[in-house]
């Protein structure tokens, strides 16, 4: 639950009448809820029932509902009204508060239901503002409730008002007292209701306790805030690996700003920063004034700095992944699969035609043992190391390229096996299949192009019914490139023979995809694809995991330092013939 607050606006105050309350909640902007990172709410994906409890301090039992409130979103904000309906101990309490004009809180409780991360430098646009990450966007949510607090949440206030004196709304000293003020007489009670009464003055006093105790800690003085320049032990040590990397923000995303903030605190100076950081958090400061290698042997004998190492190294690695250029996702529709076995994917000329069910009939099984194509996936990685020099030696430059070598290598690695199962197709482009052109009328050029997508459409499955493909792609090498950019970018196209007029392009929604592997094939060929998830080309991952794994193992007697291996799980295959056209281009 995030808990956004906002101060409360009273209209009337009077005891024995309920007490309207109303207030803004969320303007709409960028929020620090307490344990998390910058947050904001996109107001189109939050819910709201119509009406809300209204509670006291957020304390969800029966006993601590004061009233009930709505909700109502205005202008890109959270606006709430609701009633303090008196009666029992603490809307008593909190009427005698607004009473004698104390600011309240109105804290309001949205259970998240689907979020995303938000990058440094990106922007969106969320409830009428161009807000700038880094920050967590809550794209769906649900108002759940609505409460009463004593002090609203300010970020850069260092004073609190403390209460007013306590008034209570009965004389709580004794069990008869409170119960003549409720209008009952105890001896005139059935013992099983007197035993209720009971509890709820042995429940109410605790109540009436526990409100002396905050407001006697309310009333006391805030001394200004310390400064410590000692790290705090509770920093995630992969918070300052991924710092050291330059990535304060991957760090803001991950952990929230509170922590990036700390980071950029430490002002650690290398290596050596981060193994006295690492001792610190361990709690050997017997250690910190080693040097050297004995100060490196020292924080690699903490279990946190190997596991924080290999912690930021995968975050590094995999969004040096993401980041890297894959032409193939263009192309190639992705697959998670459970082993190291050939994995069956159901072509889309599968005989899975609907017929007609006569009256009292039975459905009849499609055949899809002809119509599958298997793909299988293999390990690919390497052993990478740190050796004793380079650290101690406060080479930072290893740590920040080598995660980015991992992520880039790792893509190219994909992108070798897609094109690779691309060019050496044997006879999966074939004239016979109607997915194969040839001869001069198959250069890249506006003719070429239309015979290309002609035969794409027509494609039919094994009943011979139109699949109905669409051509999205334009796959070209990087000798074609600027053929290929002036036929599908230019806003007009020249017709050929006797009328040599200028006639719109009609090609300009197909994406370009230029890929340089393809040229050590052929100079002339291109191809032409259909949606990805038409599955021409697949890829596939174990397990859906598409970024290198990054391991620490232990480095062999002879070598001193730090080694990880890093591997991929991934395959490539030939798909759907259908979905994909290869003109030879000559």
């Amino acid at each position: 639950m995030i808990q956004l607050q906002a101060k409360a606006d009273t209209t009337r105050a009077v005891a024995g009448d309920a007490v309207k309350v109303r207030g803004l909640v969320y303007s709409g902007g960028i929020i620090r809820p307490a344990g998390s990172g910058p947050t904001v709410i996109d107001l189109a994906g939050l819910q709201m029932p119509e009406v809300l409890p209204l509670l006291a301090d957020h304390q969800d039992d029966v006993l601590h509902v004061v009233g009930k409130a709505r909700g109502e979103i205005t202008a890109g904000a959270i606006y709430i009204s609701g009633e303090l309906l008196p009666g029992t101990l603490l809307t008593d309490r909190l009427i005698s508060l607004l009473r004698e004009s104390t600011p309240l809180g109105v804290s309001v409780g949205i259970e998240i239901v689907q979020s995303r991360a938000i990058r440094s430098g990106e922007s969106v646009n969320v409830n009428g503002q161009t807000l700038a990450g880094p920050f967590s966007l809550v794209t769906k949510g649900v108002l759940r409730e609505v409460s009463i607090v004593p002090v609203p949440a300010d970020r850069d206030s260092g004073v609190r008002i403390a209460a007013h004196a306590h008034k209570r709304c009965c004389d709580m000293s004794t069990f008869e007292t409170y119960a003549e003020n409720l209008g009952l007489k105890p001896a005139e009670l059935p013992e099983e209701h007197k035993g209720w009464v009971q509890a709820a003055y042995l429940r109410h006093k605790e109540i009436e306790d526990r409100l002396r105790l905050l407001e006697l800690r309310a009333s006391r003085p805030i001394p200004p805030p310390v400064r410590e320049d000692r790290t705090s032990a509770s920093l995630p040590l992969t918070a300052a690996v991924l710092a050291l990397a330059g990535r304060a923000d991957l760090v803001a995303c991950t952990y929230g700003e509170a922590v990036g903030e700390q980071v950029d605190r430490l002002r650690l100076s290398g290596w050596s920063g981060l193994a006295r950081y690492a001792l610190a958090a361990a709690g050997q400061h017997d250690k910190l004034n080693l040097v050297g290698a004995e100060l490196l042997k020292a924080a690699l004998s903490t279990s946190s700095l190997p596991v924080a190492l290999t912690e930021g190294i995968n975050k590094l690695a995999l969004e040096a992944f993401k980041e890297s250029s894959a032409n193939w996702r263009a192309v190639a529709r992705t697959a998670s699969v459970p082993n190291f076995k050939d994995s069956q994917t159901i072509r889309l000329s599968a005989a899975t035609k609907f017929e007609a069910v006569p009256s009292g009939g039975e459905l009849r099984h499609a055949d899809l043992a002809e119509e599958t194509f298997p793909v299988r996936v293999a390990t690919y990685g390497k052993i990478i190391g740190l050796d004793r020099q380079a650290i101690v030696n406060d080479d930072l430059g290893l740590l920040n390229e080598l995660p980015g070598i991992l992520g880039a290598e790792a893509a190219r690695l994909v992108s070798d096996l897609v094109f690779e199962r691309l060019v050496n197709a044997g006879n999966f482009f074939h004239a016979n299949k109607k997915n194969l052109l040839s001869g001069a009328d198959s250069a890249l050029s506006i003719g070429g192009l239309a015979k290309a997508i002609h035969l794409l459409r027509s494609q039919t499955d094994r009943d011979g019914r139109l699949i109905g493909l669409e051509p999205t792609t334009l796959l070209v090498p990087s000798s074609l490139e600027f053929v290929a950019r002036q036929l599908i970018n230019s806003s007009y196209v020249w017709r050929t023979g006797a009328d040599q007029l200028p006639a719109g392009n009609p090609l300009p929604t197909l994406q370009i995809v230029v890929e340089p592997r393809l040229d050590a094939s052929s100079t002339t060929a291109w191809y032409l694809f259909a949606k990805p998830s038409d599955a021409a080309l697949l890829v596939a991952f174990l397990n859906g995991k598409e970024s290198p794994t990054v391991e620490q193992v232990e480095p062999p007697p002879e070598r001193l330092g730090l080694i990880w291996r890093a591997y991929l799980d991934v395959g490539a295959a030939l798909g759907e013939y259908r979905a994909v056209v290869k003109a030879v281009g000559q």
